[in-house]
Formats: structure tokens, sequence, C-alpha cells
């Protein structure tokens, strides 16, 4: 694997329970890889001795940084760890990085077979990873992720079918000299490129892989007891106080539902004929 890209895995009290780091390995994945930890964490000696020092680190939870709120005792949360990659690879000297959680038990290629969608397992993350870091040399785009199963809904004929859409959500791949901020405590991976989308940044889910996500309710470590403290109001308007002009929340039979209007989120270009002083 190319030397100036690393795997940032966001975790928190799973020293033993690494299914990011497990799934990686069976995929033949021979790159750095550099769990983030915040130092509020007690089981860091435990990842030391597990993982190599050399492959840990550690930072302190800091708000210098737009959090959304005014909260000061619910902090355990991503956000942080998501931040502070950019200042890691920067002194690493790292030009390429991929943010994981530590919980993918599969990430698998997305392909049509007789007109349905099918699954393959990743049996090498070097090439993929490789292809992402490529994909990303063009200068306007900022951020890319891999899609979840949510995105598949309509199959073949859905999202898949145009290969891209104007979003990045969960897996982050991102370039040292093209920084962003996450923002918002929680749902940062809804606000962030909401917002960047509508500043004219490109933010990507590209659908030609799928990284599942464990069930949070079976998982303990991680975020799980901060996000079953803080309550889905909360949750799920975060994304509303940042770009309330395209996202909105509505409750259903199902509970909440984040809708959002593309034609107020996204840049539209203007035909020329109506510039001032335009001749045909």
């Amino acid at each position: 694997m190319r030397d100036d890209f690393v795997v940032f895995i966001i975790t928190h009290k799973r020293p033993d329970n690494q299914i990011t780091y497990k799934t990686l390995k069976r995929g033949k994945y021979t790159g750095k890889i550099i769990f983030v930890l915040d130092d509020s964490d007690n089981t860091i000696d435990e990842y030391c001795e597990k993982y190599g020092k050399e492959n840990i680190q550690i930072f302190h939870k800091y708000e210098d940084f737009d959090i959304g709120d005014n909260l000061t005792d619910h902090k355990g949360v991503p956000v942080y760890a998501r931040n502070i990659c950019f200042k890691i690879a920067r002194e690493k000297g790292y030009k390429y990085f991929v943010q994981l959680d530590d919980d993918y038990p599969k990430i698998d290629y997305r392909y049509v077979k007789d007109g349905k969608l099918k699954a393959k397992p990743v049996s090498d993350f070097d090439k993929l990873f490789e292809a992402m870091c490529k994909f990303m040399e063009p200068e306007a785009i900022s951020c890319v992720a891999f899609a979840v199963e949510g995105d598949y809904i309509g199959g073949a004929n859905g999202r898949y079918r145009d290969g891209l859409y104007r979003n990045a959500r969960n897996s982050f791949f991102c370039r040292t000299d093209r920084p962003f901020e996450f923002l918002g405590r929680i749902n940062e991976d809804v606000t962030t490129p909401a917002v960047n989308n509508m500043l004219g940044r490109l933010f990507f889910t590209f659908m030609g892989v799928r990284v599942t996500l464990y069930d949070h309710e079976k998982n303990k470590g991680g975020s799980t007891e901060q996000y079953q403290e803080v309550n889905l109001y909360w949750n799920y308007f975060y994304p509303v106080l940042y770009v309330p002009s395209a996202i909105s929340v509505a409750y259903g039979k199902t509970g909440f539902i984040k809708r959002v209007r593309w034609n107020n989120l996204l840049p539209q270009i203007i035909n020329e004929k109506w510039r001032k002083g335009y001749e045909k």
C-alpha cells in the first residue's frame, strides 16, 4: 500500500472487539492503521499492548470548533475524533486518509447480476484504497464515502444506477490539503456533507462499495451509551440547526423522519442566457 495513505479507526473502549480491523485484515490490507482514542478511555493500555503503541493516537477532547450547542456533559461522541484526524494526518505526513468506525463486519463490492444487486466481499483493500485515492485527485472533490444499506433502496434501478450521489456519511475518504470541519455534536455525518454541498464543495457517496453497520444495541463501548442518553429529538434536529432551508424533520409511524429538499441544498447552475448583457 502507498505510504502517503492511512486508515484511522475511531474507537472507544473496545480493545478486544475491533470488528473493522478484522475486516481489513481479512481483505489483505497491508497499509498503515492508526487507532484514534481520547484520553478518557481507560482501556488505552490494552490497545497499546494488543496493537502496538506506535499505532495508537491519543487526543484530548476540546471544543474550539462548531459543536452546535452549549452542552458540557455529552462528549462521548465521535465528532471530536473526526476533526482531530486532519491534524494527525498532517503532522505525520499523510496526504490521504479514511476514517472508519470500529464496527464494520463487512465491506462489500456491489454489482448487478440478472437485474438484481449482488454483493462480494472486498478481497484486496490495497487496490480499493488506491483507487479511492486516485478518484480524489481532481481538485474539486472534498470527500468520498462508501454507501450504507439504506442507500440501496430501489435496488439496481435506484441510486446505484447513478454510481455516485451528493452525500457522504459514516466512512470518509479525505485529503489533508483539503480540510473541512465536522459540524454538530450528534449526526455530524449528516450535517457536515449537507453544509459543504450547500457551499458548492463536492461530497460524494460511491455506490459500488457498501459498508455494513453493526447493531449498536449489541455492541458495548464506543458511542453506544452516549446515543442512548441523548434523546432522538436532539439527534434529528442537529442538521436542521445548520441547514433549515433544506432539511426538516417529521414524525411518522416509524418515528422521526429526516426530509431533505435537494433543490434547496445543492447550488443550481443558471443558464448563461440570463446573464446581464448576454448576447446570443
